[in-house]
Parts: structure tokens; C-alpha cells; sequence
């Protein structure tokens, strides 16, 4: 996957609805919904601990578990912080069945 391809995964997974008429993604819960252009607005996911980890938080037991496998650290809520911002990423991409080869 290309880094455009992980972020919008990731911001799919927070939320984001991309609409290909606009070239931009939608926050759909926003009233009125937010329109941002690509690199605008969306959160940092493959550089920022301050983007991933909230949407880590997010995700059920069984996907925080499957990750920190993927990375290779015991299950703990700290053990994600031994990894990159990117690594995180893909392994949250591997553990919900979003990633593409």
C-alpha cells in the first residue's frame, strides 16, 4: 500500500467517508459534515503517537490483541509505544482486514 492508501484506510477506519466527487474526505458525524482536502486537515497517522494511538483506543480487544502481535510486544496498552508510528499503522490496517497488498 502506498502512503495515500494507509492514510485513507486509517481515516476510514476514524470516521472519514471520502468522497471522490469532491477529491476530499467528509467527517460524516460533524453537523454540517467537515470537508477537508487531503492533506488539510486529516490526522498525521504515519508520523504522529498523537494521531494513531487515539484511534488505537477506538478499536475492540481482539484488534488491540492482534496487533501487538503483528509488532512482536506483549499485550499491554504501553507496548504500542515500542513501535514507529508507521509500524502501528500497519499493524492496525494487517489486524482489521484493511490492509492491501
Amino acid at each position: 500500500m502506498t502512503n495515500d492508501d494507509i492514510i485513507k484506510a486509517l481515516s476510514g477506519l476514524d470516521g472519514w467517508k471520502w468522497e471522490a466527487r469532491f477529491c476530499g474526505a467528509v467527517k460524516v458525524w460533524n453537523n454540517p459534515p467537515k470537508m477537508v482536502f487531503y492533506d488539510e486537515d486529516l490526522p498525521r497517522y504515519l508520523d504522529s503517537y498523537d494521531a494513531i494511538i487515539p484511534l488505537i483506543q477506538k478499536q475492540d480487544m481482539i484488534v488491540k490483541a492482534s496487533m501487538c502481535k503483528l509488532i512482536g510486544v506483549k499485550h499491554d496498552y504501553c507496548a504500542w509505544i515500542s513501535a514507529t508510528p508507521s509500524q502501528i499503522c500497519d499493524a492496525l490496517l494487517r489486524a482489521t482486514g484493511k490492509w492491501k497488498e
